[in-house]
């Protein structure tokens, strides 16, 4: 039985059910199309849950459409480090895989890239976003903007707030160090002011130097331009959990607002934390992520079988990594596999620029990035004595068109 989440992928699903009865029928053998993946188990962001959705329903869908392939995925838990990413990625190839769901994040892509491009793999990140890796003709594609669009829709919401000065603290990684240049470049570009950034190892435990450091920062410019006008950006991932609980101990910290970005968004442990989640709570905390939906019927079928299995909500980077197993298998049949890799990357092109999937449209730019989409801006609030991710607006930038930022 096909299902529902399938059963209006695209034209090219026509396409390639035309093409089934040339080539031999499932009963006399299918071709196993083997995807890694490379995933965090311990962020929350449920991808793996969705992968294993996806894996099913393609499968289910190109039994059902008698094309002669199957999809296993391979998952490789990697966390947010970039050597275990390239390890990964080297185990994959030494079994023969050519084409990667992921990596999740832009300092494990920087790492597996030069990899990737030496040995004819094709990468498919369903969360990175550095625009230090939009780049044409290479290893990497992105069903995610590139941090230019996020950083455009926070400066939306930041300008909305009457914010006029920022104080960073960031990351010193890939991502961190590439968002604060966009954000910096559109945020700046009326007048606004950037103070110099506070930044951190990635393998920070503690946080009590740094945020002591931005306590002054900050202080300094509420003096200057007064604390209702200065907010704090933070790129960070689950490190904003101990981050956060370091910070409510610093009255200074608690004076102004703070920003965070999609590395944060949903970040489960932060409610988990009543210390960290009032302290989100109290400073407003917004994080911009990607949210284009596509219809409501795809994004149920998907949404509900999460739900059985968690007790979750799918995160909109679980949603995306769904629609990157699609799409890359759907190329494969296109392409007549993997093997040929050029081949195999321009189908994948021409199924990302016709699919429509749960996350919407997924039309690439010349650098393999998702060409555009809108944002939805998450944050912690205490709803009825527990604290829980919501919903407070909603960017939209549609292709010619005024950009809007709703708030809820």
């Amino acid at each position: 039985m096909l299902v529902r989440a399938l059963h209006l992928l695209t034209p090219l699903v026509i396409i390639l059910a035309l093409l089934a009865p040339a080539r031999p029928s499932a009963a006399q053998g299918t071709t196993e199309l083997v995807l890694g993946a490379l995933v965090d188990t311990r962020s929350g962001q449920l991808v793996d849950v969705t992968l294993n959705i996806a894996e099913r329903e393609i499968n289910a869908y190109l039994l059902g459409i008698n094309l002669p392939y199957r999809v296993r995925i391979i998952q490789e838990d990697v966390g947010k480090d970039p050597a275990r990413a390239l390890a990964a990625v080297q185990r994959l190839a030494a079994q023969g895989v050519r084409v990667i769901i992921g990596p999740e994040t832009s300092a494990q892509a920087a790492a597996v890239l030069p990899y990737a491009n030496a040995n004819g793999i094709t990468l498919l990140s369903y969360a990175s976003t550095a625009t230090s890796l939009s780049l044409p003709n290479d290893a990497l594609f992105r069903l995610v903007p590139d941090d230019s669009q996020a950083a455009t829709a926070l400066t939306a919401y930041l300008r909305n707030d009457g914010i006029t000065t920022i104080v960073p603290i960031v990351r010193d990684d890939e991502f961190g160090n590439s968002f604060l240049r966009e954000l910096t470049a559109v945020f700046s570009a009326r007048g606004e002011r950037v103070e110099a950034a506070v930044r951190y190892a990635p393998d920070t435990t503690s946080f009590g130097p740094a945020l002591q450091t931005l306590a002054e920062r900050v202080s300094a410019a509420s003096q200057h331009d007064g604390g209702q006008r200065v907010g704090v950006l933070l790129v960070a991932f689950e490190e904003v959990v101990p981050l956060f609980e370091a910070a409510s101990q610093l009255p200074a910290l608690l004076t102004v607002r703070w920003y965070g970005t999609d590395g944060t968004a949903q970040v489960l442990a932060l409610v988990d934390s009543p210390t960290a989640a009032q302290f989100a709570a109290t400073v407003s905390f917004p994080n911009p992520v990607f949210g284009e939906v596509g219809s409501l019927e795809r994004y149920d079928a998907v949404a509900s079988q999460v739900r059985a299995l968690t007790g979750l909500a799918p995160t909109n980077f679980a949603l995306i990594a769904y629609d990157a197993v699609i799409i890359a298998a759907i190329a494969a049949a296109l392409a007549g596999g993997v093997n040929d890799v050029a081949a195999y990357r321009a189908a994948l092109v021409q199924v990302a620029n016709t699919y429509e999937g749960v996350t919407g449209r997924t039309i690439l730019n010349a650098n393999g990035d998702r060409d555009y989409g809108d944002y939805d801006f998450f944050a912690v609030r205490d709803i009825a004595g527990s604290f829980a991710w919501v919903r407070v607006a909603h960017y939209s930038s549609e292709p010619g068109m005024t950009p809007v930022l709703e708030l809820r």
